[in-house]
C-alpha cells in the first residue's frame, strides 16, 4: 500500500508560475487554482461563464476569481478533470495569495478614507462659502 502512495506522489509534474505563463493563448490555456495547474484549452467552449473570462486569466494565478464567482461544489469536482499538476514551491504561492488580498483590503481602506476626506473637505468648502455669503 505504501509503494502506491509513493507511486502516485512520484507521479505528480510541478509547474513554476513562469511555465504556466507561457500557456496564456486561445489554443493553449493552462491556470493556476490554489496551487493545482489545471490545462482548460478542451474547456473554453463549454465554460458556462463563456471562454473570455478564461483567456482573461489565462497563465495566472485564477484562485482569487475562481473563489469570488462562488463556483458549486460540482464545478470544483468537474475541474480535477483538466488538472495536470501542481505548483512548484506551494508556501511561497499560499504567502503570495494572502499577501495580495491583504492589500486588495489595504487598497479598499485607502480609497473608503480618500473618499471620506474629500466629502469632508467639500463640506468645508461649502459651509464656508455659505458663511462669507451671510456676512
Amino acid at each position: 500500500m505504501n509503494k502506491s502512495n509513493s507511486s502516485s506522489k512520484e507521479s505528480i509534474k510541478y509547474f513554476t508560475r513562469y511555465e504556466v505563463s507561457e500557456h496564456s493563448s486561445f489554443g493553449d490555456v493552462w491556470m493556476i487554482i490554489h496551487d493545482n495547474v489545471y490545462d482548460l484549452t478542451s474547456f473554453l467552449d463549454i465554460h458556462p461563464g463563456g471562454m473570455d473570462i478564461l483567456l482573461e486569466y489565462a497563465g495566472t494565478d485564477a484562485s482569487l476569481s475562481f473563489n469570488d464567482v462562488g463556483h458549486s461544489s460540482h464545478a470544483k469536482a468537474m475541474l480535477q478533470k483538466y488538472k495536470i499538476g501542481e505548483l512548484a514551491g506551494r508556501k511561497h504561492s499560499e504567502e503570495h495569495a494572502t499577501n495580495e488580498n491583504i492589500y486588495e483590503h489595504q487598497t479598499t481602506a485607502l480609497k473608503t478614507i480618500n473618499n471620506v476626506e474629500q466629502g469632508c473637505r467639500n463640506n468645508l468648502r461649502d459651509n464656508n462659502h455659505i458663511t462669507e455669503f451671510n456676512n
